[in-house]
């Protein structure tokens, strides 16, 4: 593939912090780079300098054949009275002359982006996810060489996400995505690109998709630190040559000084890449350590608002060590589902139970919980300069450096921290409440990979119940063991995974395709025969029938022992246990064959 952009020892600065010095890199025509990093690492700055926005400090910008660029940022810039239909009339290639407002290729543009219904209402007062669809439409109705996404998944909701994955492995255009949603990157992306100074040209780059640059990364980083007990342990065996006071002025003498202080300039810069690396918040929220088997169990629940059901008969359970995904597009009631459970939000009927004492800690999307204009030492400990953590007490330095805050910010006001720093900051505050059950609506927004991996282990180690919310699939796979959807329609049911509900909705989808009419929309995604328990139940059935059939096979044994051969009665006594046992088997294959065809 033919070069489109080349950057040849780029340097960026962010005041007096260097984002990245000596960077090359190299776009090609028709590929799928998709580029990560820690927040503040300069992605958002090296893809202004890929679209020719900015100049960079040092180094150069090669455009091979005058491409054309087209940038789609993190935040639009829109004006709000503008509409869909204006913003894709005046970015066609042409502009407005090319046939106005309603251009094939504007009508194309908001037919393939699911805009039609909104085409023509003020960019204002539509919603994030909108927006950005929008925002999207406008970027490729250019007909760019070079599309550059920064964060394009943001706001928009699975199903706009799967879209968005289809239309971007249709284009002929060279794309560069920058994106936290490790999934979408793992299925669009044909090369990872990951900013960082932990890397001695500034960036780590590897062909493939992400979970191949993950293990690749490993490898390097392995070997990384490994370089580094290498160079320490040569470093000693010269010091210690030197600490003998060789005479300066032989010519071995000299070189051994010379290549000792190499040694310990590459020494020093391998400890610093290595101590870069190691840069990540330390998530642990704190349980309460109670025991028990059941925290809340649901039974029959509904919600409705007015004439529209949010979801109707309900059954759940959460129990010490699970995670609950809420699944379903925007607007189809998790929020309100995930408040039932919470106990914030009354059901319309059906039965809700908590355990006694039951302590929860909540975090909400909107981030309501944060006053904008307390500083962040105030929001972290409200008095004095220790917060109570672990049992004990932290300064709240200490505790601020554990989510990546300097000294120099605790005083700073929260509305001055970047998104990704107030997600860290509500978590902060979760984790100083020691609670049963953890309800968790969209932590992951403005979350960096680095901190997504993190916040990964801490809920797959809390010992307490987790309710998620969450548009990351990769969490979601890697983290819930039950997963309850929404359709928005009145629907809510369990599903064993998400490949389960996506097939659900490609049959409703293929319906509705085959007969829009009232009948078949009202229908929706047609409910598993199997409640949620009985899901559960199915999952356990293998292990229970080979308890029971290694037990069985204990007692045959030994109903062998000639000892039991001369006791009538105790023979007997084994006789009937075996029998017993075994029309126990008989009876767990009946069901599981039962259930199994259920779940079809």
């Amino acid at each position: 593939m033919p070069d489109l952009i080349c950057l040849s020892e780029v340097g960026h600065s962010y005041g007096a912090e260097a984002l990245f010095e000596h960077l090359d890199l190299t776009v090609r025509a028709g590929e799928r780079l998709g580029l990560i990093g820690a927040n503040g690492s300069g992605k958002s700055t090296l893809l202004r300098i890929i679209a020719g926005l900015i100049s960079p400090e040092t180094g150069r910008r090669v455009a091979h054949g005058d491409p054309h660029v087209a940038l789609v940022a993190q935040d639009e810039t829109f004006a709000p009275e503008t509409t869909a239909r204006e913003l894709l009339a005046a970015a066609q290639p042409g502009g407005r002359e090319a046939g106005g407002d309603c251009s094939p290729a504007v009508i194309a543009a908001l037919e393939a982006h699911d805009l039609a219904a909104i085409a023509d209402q003020p960019i204002g007062q539509l919603s994030g996810g909108w927006r950005k669809r929008v925002a999207i439409a406008v970027g490729l109705i250019t007909d760019p060489d070079l599309l550059l996404l920064d964060e394009p998944t943001n706001h928009l909701d699975l199903s706009a996400i799967w879209s968005l994955q289809e239309r971007l492995q249709g284009l002929r255009c060279a794309v560069v995505i920058i994106s936290h949603d490790r999934w979408f990157l793992d299925r669009v992306v044909g090369r990872m690109v990951e900013l960082g100074a932990c890397y001695p040209a500034g960036l780590f780059q590897h062909p493939g998709d992400y979970r191949g640059f993950v293990n690749a990364r490993e490898v390097f980083l392995d070997g990384q630190r490994a370089t580094q007990q290498r160079l320490a342990n040569r470093l000693r065996r010269e010091d210690a040559w030197l600490a003998r006071r060789p005479k300066a002025r032989t010519t071995k003498a000299v070189a051994r000084i010379r290549q000792a202080e190499v040694l310990r300039s590459d020494l020093a810069a391998v400890q610093r890449r290595n101590a870069a690396g190691q840069r990540s918040p330390d998530f642990d929220f704190q349980a309460t350590g109670r025991r028990g088997n059941e925290l809340v169990v649901a039974e029959g629940i509904a919600k409705s608002y007015g004439d529209k059901t949010i979801f109707a008969d309900l059954d759940c359970t959460l129990a010490p060590g699970c995670c609950l995904g809420l699944i379903g597009l925007n607007g189809s009631g998790k929020t309100t589902l995930m408040q039932v459970l919470a106990g914030t939000l009354a059901p319309d009927c059906g039965r809700l139970r908590h355990a006694h004492g039951l302590r929860l800690a909540t975090f909400s999307q909107d981030r309501r919980d944060l006053d904008p204009q307390r500083s962040l030492r105030r929001t972290l400990c409200p008095q004095g300069d220790q917060v109570a953590w672990g049992g004990g007490s932290m300064h709240i330095a200490a505790y601020a450096r554990r989510f990546l805050f300097g000294g120099h910010q605790l005083d700073q006001p929260v509305a001055s921290l970047s998104g990704g720093e107030q997600a860290r900051l509500l978590i902060a505050l979760l984790m100083l409440q020691p609670a049963d059950l953890l309800l968790l609506d969209e932590p992951t927004n403005d979350l960096d990979i680095p901190s997504l991996e993190v916040l990964e282990e801490a809920l797959l180690d809390f010992p307490g119940a987790v309710v998620l919310i969450t548009h990351d699939r990769f969490l979601l796979d890697r983290v819930c063991d039950q997963l309850i959807a929404l359709d928005g329609q009145g629907a809510a049911w369990p599903v064993a995974d998400m490949q389960q509900w996506e097939q659900a909705r490609g049959r409703q989808a293929a319906a509705q395709a085959a007969d829009p009419g009232p009948a078949v929309a009202a229908a929706g995604p047609a409910a598993p025969a199997l409640t949620w328990p009985e899901q559960k139940e199915l999952r356990g059935l293998p292990e229970r029938i080979e308890r029971a059939e290694a037990r069985l096979a204990a007692l045959e044994q030994r109903s062998q022992d000639p000892v039991i051969g001369t006791d009538p009665q105790a023979l007997l006594s084994l006789s009937a246990d075996i029998q017993a046992l075994q029309d126990t088997i008989d009876g767990l294959y009946a069901r599981w064959e039962d259930l199994s065809a259920r779940e079809g």
